[in-house]
């Protein structure tokens, strides 16, 4: 039996308040592997497409809050 978490939105089976960085999209996820182009934090481990040590980078893009944006587009409050 395959139990979905209770916070588990888009049914990829991570909870969004625990390890999931986009519970509006089942390909997003802690398992997934990072595409090095599409601008996303595919894999949750809060670095995007060049800066993502899978994808070569150093760690130079960085999206803390884990919402898919890069921080330096957000706005600082």
């Amino acid at each position: 039996m395959n139990r979905t978490p209770p916070g588990d939105e888009d049914g990829d089976g991570f909870d969004s308040k625990v390890d999931d960085c986009n519970d509006r999209d089942s390909a997003i996820n802690p398992d997934a592997i990072e595409i090095c182009d599409d601008g996303l934090d595919n894999d949750c481990n809060t670095f995007i497409d060049g800066a993502d040590p899978v994808c070569g980078g150093g760690g130079g893009v960085v999206d803390t809050d884990q919402d898919g944006f890069p921080d330096s587009m957000e706005q600082a409050n």
